[in-house]
Order: C-alpha cells, then structure tokens, then sequence
C-alpha cells in the first residue's frame, strides 16, 4: 500500500473523531447549563416564596421574558438569513451567466417565513 494513502485515510479518521468529540462536549455542556439555570431558578423561587413573595408573579414573568427573547432570536436568526440568501444570490448572479442565482431562494424563503412567524404568529404571553 502506497504510504501517502494510509496518511489521507488516518487523517480523516482523527478528522472524524475530533468533530465527534467537539459535538459531544457541546451537548455535555449545554446539558450542564440547562441544569445550571434550573437549579437557580428553583432556588430563586424558593427565596421569593420564603420572603412572603409572589413566586407565582415571578415565574410568569420569567415565562415572558423567556417567550420574548425566543422571538426575538427567531427574528435575528431570520433576518440573518435572508440577508446571506440575498448577498448569494448577487454573487451568484455576478459569476454565472445563467440564473443560477435564483439557488439562493431556496434558503431566502424559509428565512423570511422565520420572521413572518416571530412577528405576526409566534404567541405573545
């Protein structure tokens, strides 16, 4: 077997085993502080709750804030979106002669339905 063959095939498989590795440890961590989060918020409640508060008026407004900021993530994710889709679609139409450029609708649309939905769709508690 010819030696630079072998290099290519084991570069890959530690190619491979190093995104694997990355993707576990982003969901490890992301686990991590999901718990995080939940166990502040449980002893925040608890702190309200044990000072004669309204747990109830916090967790709703927690609810609130978190439906808010969900929105508006769609509304950025959306917009950023778009605005890819439509700078490929002018590089696009800038080096082709056919029109091919009409390739960025494919993700243009599903972007600007993101917005639709975050704006006029998407429940506002």
């Amino acid at each position: 077997m010819n030696l630079t063959y072998v290099a290519i095939h084991l570069f890959e498989v530690a190619l491979w085993l190093v995104i694997l590795l990355f993707v576990v440890a982003l969901v490890w961590l992301g686990a991590r502080r999901k718990e995080r989060q939940d166990f502040y918020l449980s002893e925040m409640v608890k702190r309200i709750a044990a000072s004669s508060g309204s747990a109830e008026d916090f967790l709703h407004e927690y609810e609130r804030t978190k439906s808010r900021r969900r929105r508006e993530a769609m509304m950025i994710g959306g917009i950023v979106g778009a605005l890819a889709a439509v700078g490929l679609m002018i590089f696009l139409h800038g080096v082709a002669t056919l029109p091919v450029y009409r390739v960025g609708l494919i993700p243009l649309l599903p972007c600007v339905a993101l917005v639709i939905y975050a704006r006029f769709f998407a429940s506002r508690d």
